[in-house]
Protein backbone atom coordinates (compact mmCIF):
# COMPACT_ATOMS: atom_id res chain seq x y z
CA UNK A 1 0.00 0.00 0.00
CA UNK A 2 2.80 2.40 0.86
CA UNK A 3 4.24 1.81 -2.64
CA UNK A 4 1.05 3.19 -4.22
CA UNK A 5 1.17 6.18 -1.88
CA UNK A 6 4.83 6.77 -2.74
CA UNK A 7 4.02 6.76 -6.45
CA UNK A 8 1.09 9.16 -5.88
CA UNK A 9 3.32 11.45 -3.88
CA UNK A 10 6.21 11.50 -6.38
CA UNK A 11 4.05 11.93 -9.48
CA UNK A 12 1.87 14.74 -8.11
CA UNK A 13 4.81 16.51 -6.46
CA UNK A 14 6.85 16.33 -9.67
CA UNK A 15 3.92 17.28 -11.88
CA UNK A 16 3.07 20.25 -9.66
CA UNK A 17 6.62 21.61 -9.88
CA UNK A 18 7.43 20.92 -13.54
CA UNK A 19 5.15 23.39 -15.25
CA UNK A 20 5.25 25.33 -18.46
CA UNK A 21 8.02 27.63 -17.27
CA UNK A 22 10.26 24.70 -16.35
CA UNK A 23 9.42 22.45 -19.29
CA UNK A 24 9.51 25.19 -21.90
CA UNK A 25 13.04 26.12 -20.82
CA UNK A 26 11.92 29.66 -20.00
CA UNK A 27 12.61 29.35 -16.26
CA UNK A 28 15.68 27.13 -16.68
CA UNK A 29 17.23 29.69 -19.01
CA UNK A 30 16.26 32.72 -16.91
CA UNK A 31 17.18 31.39 -13.47
CA UNK A 32 20.10 29.05 -14.26
CA UNK A 33 21.62 29.13 -17.75
CA UNK A 34 21.90 32.92 -17.66
CA UNK A 35 24.77 32.28 -15.20
CA UNK A 36 26.80 30.25 -17.69
CA UNK A 37 29.08 27.69 -16.08
CA UNK A 38 27.48 28.29 -12.68
CA UNK A 39 24.17 26.86 -13.91
CA UNK A 40 24.90 23.32 -12.73
CA UNK A 41 25.63 24.55 -9.21
CA UNK A 42 22.38 26.52 -9.25
CA UNK A 43 20.39 23.43 -10.19
CA UNK A 44 22.05 21.38 -7.44
CA UNK A 45 21.26 24.14 -4.93
CA UNK A 46 17.62 24.32 -5.99
CA UNK A 47 17.26 20.52 -5.74
CA UNK A 48 18.74 20.47 -2.23
CA UNK A 49 16.53 23.36 -1.09
CA UNK A 50 13.48 21.71 -2.62
CA UNK A 51 14.17 18.49 -0.71
CA UNK A 52 14.85 20.32 2.56
CA UNK A 53 11.67 22.40 2.45
CA UNK A 54 9.44 19.54 1.29
CA UNK A 55 10.69 17.14 3.94
CA UNK A 56 10.35 19.80 6.63
CA UNK A 57 6.71 20.38 5.61
CA UNK A 58 6.09 16.64 5.93
CA UNK A 59 7.74 16.60 9.36
CA UNK A 60 5.60 19.50 10.58
CA UNK A 61 2.41 17.82 9.33
CA UNK A 62 3.33 14.56 11.02
CA UNK A 63 4.31 16.19 14.33
CA UNK A 64 1.23 18.44 14.47
CA UNK A 65 -1.23 15.94 12.91
CA UNK A 66 -2.11 18.36 10.08
CA UNK A 67 -4.14 17.27 7.04
CA UNK A 68 -5.55 20.56 5.69
CA UNK A 69 -3.72 23.44 4.00
CA UNK A 70 -5.35 26.12 6.17
CA UNK A 71 -4.39 24.24 9.35
CA UNK A 72 -0.77 24.09 8.18
CA UNK A 73 -0.59 27.81 7.43
CA UNK A 74 -2.25 28.76 10.73
CA UNK A 75 0.09 26.52 12.70
CA UNK A 76 3.30 27.74 11.09
CA UNK A 77 2.45 31.42 10.55
CA UNK A 78 -0.21 32.09 13.20
CA UNK A 79 -3.83 32.90 12.44
CA UNK A 80 -3.33 36.28 10.72
CA UNK A 81 -0.09 35.27 9.04
CA UNK A 82 -1.63 31.97 7.99
CA UNK A 83 -4.54 33.73 6.33
CA UNK A 84 -2.14 35.96 4.40
CA UNK A 85 0.02 33.03 3.24
CA UNK A 86 -3.07 31.03 2.27
CA UNK A 87 -4.22 34.05 0.21
CA UNK A 88 -0.73 34.35 -1.35
CA UNK A 89 -0.91 30.66 -2.30
CA UNK A 90 -4.33 31.10 -3.85
CA UNK A 91 -3.31 34.13 -5.91
CA UNK A 92 -0.08 32.54 -7.12
CA UNK A 93 -1.90 29.31 -7.95
CA UNK A 94 -4.37 31.36 -9.97
CA UNK A 95 -1.48 33.06 -11.82
CA UNK A 96 0.04 29.64 -12.54
CA UNK A 97 -3.28 28.36 -13.90
CA UNK A 98 -3.56 31.44 -16.15
CA UNK A 99 0.03 31.16 -17.37
CA UNK A 100 -0.33 27.44 -18.14
CA UNK A 101 -3.49 28.10 -20.17
CA UNK A 102 -1.59 30.83 -22.03
CA UNK A 103 1.44 28.60 -22.63
CA UNK A 104 -0.62 25.60 -23.77
CA UNK A 105 -2.46 27.81 -26.23
CA UNK A 106 0.77 29.33 -27.57
CA UNK A 107 2.20 25.85 -28.01
CA UNK A 108 -1.00 24.67 -29.69
CA UNK A 109 -1.01 27.62 -32.09
CA UNK A 110 2.65 26.96 -32.97
CA UNK A 111 2.09 23.26 -33.64
CA UNK A 112 -1.33 23.47 -35.35
CA UNK A 113 -3.47 25.87 -37.36
CA UNK A 114 -6.12 26.11 -34.62
CA UNK A 115 -6.98 29.61 -33.41
CA UNK A 116 -5.72 30.54 -29.93
CA UNK A 117 -9.18 31.52 -28.68
CA UNK A 118 -10.53 28.09 -29.58
CA UNK A 119 -7.60 26.37 -27.87
CA UNK A 120 -8.03 28.44 -24.70
CA UNK A 121 -11.73 27.59 -24.62
CA UNK A 122 -11.13 23.86 -25.11
CA UNK A 123 -8.38 23.70 -22.49
CA UNK A 124 -10.50 25.68 -20.03
CA UNK A 125 -13.37 23.22 -20.37
CA UNK A 126 -10.96 20.31 -19.90
CA UNK A 127 -9.56 21.84 -16.71
CA UNK A 128 -13.05 22.53 -15.42
CA UNK A 129 -13.82 18.81 -15.75
CA UNK A 130 -10.59 17.91 -13.92
CA UNK A 131 -11.03 20.49 -11.15
CA UNK A 132 -14.57 19.53 -10.19
CA UNK A 133 -13.12 16.09 -9.36
CA UNK A 134 -10.62 17.69 -6.93
CA UNK A 135 -7.44 15.87 -5.91
CA UNK A 136 -8.58 12.64 -7.60
CA UNK A 137 -8.67 14.53 -10.90
CA UNK A 138 -5.18 15.92 -10.28
CA UNK A 139 -3.85 12.43 -9.52
CA UNK A 140 -5.40 11.04 -12.71
CA UNK A 141 -3.78 13.75 -14.84
CA UNK A 142 -0.38 13.21 -13.22
CA UNK A 143 -0.49 9.41 -13.53
CA UNK A 144 -0.94 9.75 -17.28
CA UNK A 145 1.22 12.77 -18.10
CA UNK A 146 4.19 12.84 -15.68
CA UNK A 147 5.74 9.63 -17.14
CA UNK A 148 5.24 11.15 -20.61
CA UNK A 149 7.02 14.39 -19.76
CA UNK A 150 9.88 12.62 -17.94
CA UNK A 151 10.47 10.23 -20.84
CA UNK A 152 10.39 13.11 -23.30
CA UNK A 153 12.97 15.18 -21.43
CA UNK A 154 15.29 12.20 -21.07
CA UNK A 155 14.95 11.50 -24.78
CA UNK A 156 15.60 15.15 -25.67
CA UNK A 157 18.55 15.41 -23.29
CA UNK A 158 20.15 12.29 -24.74
CA UNK A 159 19.54 13.51 -28.30
CA UNK A 160 21.19 16.91 -27.70
CA UNK A 161 23.97 15.82 -25.33
CA UNK A 162 27.41 16.26 -26.89
CA UNK A 163 29.56 15.88 -23.81
CA UNK A 164 29.54 19.58 -22.87
CA UNK A 165 27.25 21.79 -20.88
CA UNK A 166 27.66 25.49 -21.53
CA UNK A 167 25.34 28.27 -22.60
CA UNK A 168 26.61 31.10 -24.77
CA UNK A 169 26.49 33.80 -22.10
CA UNK A 170 28.98 35.95 -20.23
CA UNK A 171 31.00 34.12 -17.58
CA UNK A 172 31.40 37.35 -15.60
CA UNK A 173 28.16 36.80 -13.71
CA UNK A 174 28.51 36.75 -9.92
CA UNK A 175 28.12 33.66 -7.76
CA UNK A 176 25.87 35.69 -5.48
CA UNK A 177 23.49 36.29 -8.40
CA UNK A 178 23.39 32.59 -9.20
CA UNK A 179 22.65 31.70 -5.56
CA UNK A 180 19.91 34.32 -5.16
CA UNK A 181 18.35 33.29 -8.46
CA UNK A 182 18.26 29.62 -7.40
CA UNK A 183 16.68 30.49 -4.05
CA UNK A 184 14.03 32.72 -5.63
CA UNK A 185 13.22 30.02 -8.17
CA UNK A 186 12.82 27.36 -5.48
CA UNK A 187 10.70 29.59 -3.27
CA UNK A 188 8.07 30.63 -5.77
CA UNK A 189 7.59 27.03 -6.84
CA UNK A 190 7.29 25.95 -3.20
CA UNK A 191 4.14 28.10 -2.95
CA UNK A 192 2.16 25.57 -4.99
CA UNK A 193 4.05 22.53 -3.72
CA UNK A 194 3.15 23.02 -0.04
CA UNK A 195 -0.58 22.28 -0.55
CA UNK A 196 0.35 19.10 -2.44
CA UNK A 197 2.56 17.97 0.43
CA UNK A 198 -0.11 18.63 3.06
CA UNK A 199 -2.87 16.90 1.11
CA UNK A 200 -0.88 13.90 -0.13
CA UNK A 201 1.25 12.72 2.78
CA UNK A 202 -1.74 11.06 4.52
CA UNK A 203 -0.04 10.28 7.84
CA UNK A 204 2.61 7.99 6.37
CA UNK A 205 5.89 7.35 8.15
CA UNK A 206 9.02 9.49 8.19
CA UNK A 207 10.92 7.05 5.95
CA UNK A 208 8.26 7.19 3.24
CA UNK A 209 8.16 11.01 3.39
CA UNK A 210 11.94 11.13 3.16
CA UNK A 211 12.06 8.75 0.19
CA UNK A 212 9.28 10.58 -1.70
CA UNK A 213 10.88 14.01 -1.25
CA UNK A 214 14.36 12.70 -2.14
CA UNK A 215 13.20 10.90 -5.29
CA UNK A 216 11.12 13.88 -6.42
CA UNK A 217 14.15 16.18 -5.92
CA UNK A 218 16.36 13.84 -7.95
CA UNK A 219 13.77 13.65 -10.75
CA UNK A 220 13.54 17.46 -10.86
CA UNK A 221 17.33 17.80 -11.08
CA UNK A 222 17.58 15.30 -13.94
CA UNK A 223 14.73 16.97 -15.83
CA UNK A 224 16.25 20.44 -15.30
CA UNK A 225 19.59 19.20 -16.58
CA UNK A 226 17.98 17.64 -19.67
CA UNK A 227 16.06 20.83 -20.47
CA UNK A 228 19.31 22.80 -20.04
CA UNK A 229 21.13 20.52 -22.47
CA UNK A 230 18.36 21.00 -25.04
CA UNK A 231 18.33 24.82 -24.98
CA UNK A 232 21.96 25.71 -24.15
CA UNK A 233 23.04 25.51 -27.79
CA UNK A 234 22.12 28.80 -29.55
CA UNK A 235 20.96 29.92 -26.11
CA UNK A 236 20.20 33.56 -26.85
CA UNK A 237 18.28 32.72 -30.01
CA UNK A 238 16.27 30.03 -28.21
CA UNK A 239 15.46 32.37 -25.32
CA UNK A 240 14.11 34.99 -27.73
CA UNK A 241 11.24 32.59 -28.40
CA UNK A 242 8.42 32.28 -25.85
CA UNK A 243 8.95 28.50 -25.58
CA UNK A 244 12.75 27.98 -25.93
CA UNK A 245 12.62 24.16 -26.02
CA UNK A 246 10.38 24.24 -29.10
CA UNK A 247 12.69 26.75 -30.76
CA UNK A 248 15.69 24.51 -29.99
CA UNK A 249 14.18 21.51 -31.80
CA UNK A 250 13.00 23.57 -34.79
CA UNK A 251 15.48 21.96 -37.18
CA UNK A 252 15.10 18.41 -35.83
CA UNK A 253 13.14 15.48 -37.17
CA UNK A 254 9.36 15.33 -36.88
CA UNK A 255 9.64 12.65 -34.18
CA UNK A 256 11.87 14.77 -31.92
CA UNK A 257 9.61 17.79 -32.43
CA UNK A 258 6.53 15.75 -31.56
CA UNK A 259 8.15 14.19 -28.48
CA UNK A 260 9.27 17.53 -27.08
CA UNK A 261 5.96 19.25 -27.85
CA UNK A 262 4.08 16.45 -26.07
CA UNK A 263 6.44 16.60 -23.08
CA UNK A 264 6.12 20.37 -22.71
CA UNK A 265 2.34 20.20 -23.12
CA UNK A 266 2.14 17.43 -20.49
CA UNK A 267 4.14 19.51 -18.01
CA UNK A 268 1.89 22.50 -18.55
CA UNK A 269 -1.25 20.40 -18.04
CA UNK A 270 -0.09 18.74 -14.80
CA UNK A 271 0.88 22.02 -13.18
CA UNK A 272 -2.30 23.76 -14.32
CA UNK A 273 -4.38 20.95 -12.82
CA UNK A 274 -2.56 21.16 -9.47
CA UNK A 275 -2.62 24.97 -9.30
CA UNK A 276 -6.29 25.03 -10.24
CA UNK A 277 -7.05 22.52 -7.49
CA UNK A 278 -5.33 24.63 -4.82
CA UNK A 279 -7.04 27.89 -5.82
CA UNK A 280 -10.49 26.27 -5.96
CA UNK A 281 -9.84 24.68 -2.55
CA UNK A 282 -9.11 28.15 -1.20
CA UNK A 283 -12.36 29.57 -2.52
CA UNK A 284 -14.33 26.62 -1.20
CA UNK A 285 -13.09 27.50 2.28
CA UNK A 286 -13.19 31.29 1.91
CA UNK A 287 -16.47 31.71 0.06
CA UNK A 288 -19.03 29.08 -0.87
CA UNK A 289 -20.41 31.49 -3.48
CA UNK A 290 -17.30 31.31 -5.69
CA UNK A 291 -17.62 28.25 -7.92
CA UNK A 292 -15.02 26.31 -9.91
CA UNK A 293 -16.53 27.58 -13.16
CA UNK A 294 -15.94 31.20 -12.13
CA UNK A 295 -12.26 30.46 -11.37
CA UNK A 296 -11.75 28.76 -14.73
CA UNK A 297 -13.54 31.57 -16.60
CA UNK A 298 -11.33 34.19 -14.93
CA UNK A 299 -8.24 32.14 -15.82
CA UNK A 300 -9.45 31.90 -19.42
CA UNK A 301 -9.67 35.70 -19.65
CA UNK A 302 -6.25 36.21 -18.02
CA UNK A 303 -4.63 33.61 -20.30
CA UNK A 304 -4.55 36.14 -23.15
CA UNK A 305 -1.51 37.71 -21.43
CA UNK A 306 1.66 36.39 -23.08
CA UNK A 307 3.17 33.39 -21.26
CA UNK A 308 6.66 34.92 -21.05
CA UNK A 309 5.25 37.92 -19.15
CA UNK A 310 4.08 35.63 -16.34
CA UNK A 311 7.46 33.88 -16.06
CA UNK A 312 9.74 36.89 -16.47
CA UNK A 313 7.70 39.44 -14.46
CA UNK A 314 4.99 38.07 -12.17
CA UNK A 315 6.74 34.91 -10.96
CA UNK A 316 9.77 36.77 -9.62
CA UNK A 317 7.56 39.03 -7.48
CA UNK A 318 5.86 36.02 -5.91
CA UNK A 319 9.25 34.34 -5.45
CA UNK A 320 10.55 37.28 -3.43
CA UNK A 321 7.42 37.19 -1.27
CA UNK A 322 7.76 33.41 -0.82
CA UNK A 323 11.21 33.80 0.75
CA UNK A 324 9.40 34.60 3.99
CA UNK A 325 7.34 31.42 3.68
CA UNK A 326 10.38 29.21 3.03
CA UNK A 327 12.43 30.68 5.89
CA UNK A 328 9.52 30.38 8.31
CA UNK A 329 8.96 26.72 7.38
CA UNK A 330 12.65 25.81 7.75
CA UNK A 331 12.90 27.58 11.12
CA UNK A 332 9.70 26.05 12.56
Amino acid sequence: MWGVFLLDFILVLTGTFIGGGFASGREIGTYFLNYGGKALFGMVLFSVLFFAICFKVCCICRAENINEESDFYNKVFGKKGGEMVFLLTAWFSFMVLCSMLSAMSELGEYCTDIDGIVLRAVFSVAFYIVLIKGISGVKAVNYVLVPVLMAGFLCGGKYFWNGSFSADVSEKTLWSGCIVSSIIYTCYNIITVVPALVVLRQKKGRAVDFAACLIASAVLFVCAFCVSVIICGNFNENMSFSIPVIKAVEGCSYIIKAVMALSVFSAMATTAAAAGCWVTNFFREASRRVKTGAVVLAAFLMSFIDFSVFVDKFYFVFGAAALFEAVKILKY
